[in-house]
């Protein structure tokens, strides 16, 4: 006489888990006062020279390919971008930096940062189904954890040459992910900065 001694889970009827929302957060500031011209100059500065760019361990590659996705985009607003050069830039003891000999000054200058980070998040589950053949029911309730990683872009336009200590405008994006390497949606998340929250010309 066979008899089955364990009984086997056939299928579950119930599967419960909270799964990671991902989601993009912007924010934004404008000064009320700033006209923003029709026809306006940016120039584009690096601060990764600098004492407190240093400091917070600014990646020069990556901080120039945020510039150029701002380049693009603005370009494409009719705006004139261009590089301001290293030796054209002077920090001041005050952390402040100037634009110094340049034969032309930029209405504006245009500032990034960046901050990319990661974390564990858990996630409850629980779990239900049904013990066959004779009957019967199990539940179980548990947890496991995920990694999410963040991506926070931020920018600032500032005027007043040649010091550019006023800010006119600031914003940022945030986005999460569940990849490691959030680089390479650094071109989208530019992309809709600037399309939701760019000064309005």
């Amino acid at each position: 006489m066979k008899k089955s001694v364990f009984l086997l889970v056939l299928f579950l009827v119930f599967l419960s888990c909270s799964e990671v929302t991902y989601r993009t957060l912007y924010q934004s500031q404008t000064d009320p006062v700033f006209v923003f011209p029709k026809t306006t100059s940016i120039g584009l500065t690096q601060m990764f020279w600098t004492k407190k760019g240093k400091e917070d361990g600014i990646d020069e590659l990556f901080e120039k390919v945020l510039l150029s996705y701002f380049k693009i985009n603005l370009e494409s607003r009719r705006v004139s971008v261009f590089y301001i050069p290293l030796e054209n830039l002077k920090e001041e003891e005050d952390g402040n930096v100037t634009i110094i000999n340049l034969e032309k000054y930029p209405e504006l200058v245009l500032t990034v940062g960046y901050f990319q980070r990661s974390g564990q998040v858990n996630i409850p589950t629980r779990t239900s189904g049904y013990l066959v053949p004779q009957g019967g029911a199990v539940s179980s309730t548990g947890a496991h954890s995920v990694t999410v990683y963040d991506l926070l872009i931020s920018c600032a336009l500032w005027s007043g040459a040649p010091e550019y200590r006023k800010p006119v405008w600031r914003a940022s994006i945030l986005r999460g992910s569940p990849i490691p390497d959030l680089s390479e949606q650094a071109r989208s998340m530019v992309y809709y900065l600037v399309l939701n929250k760019f000064l309005k010309n």
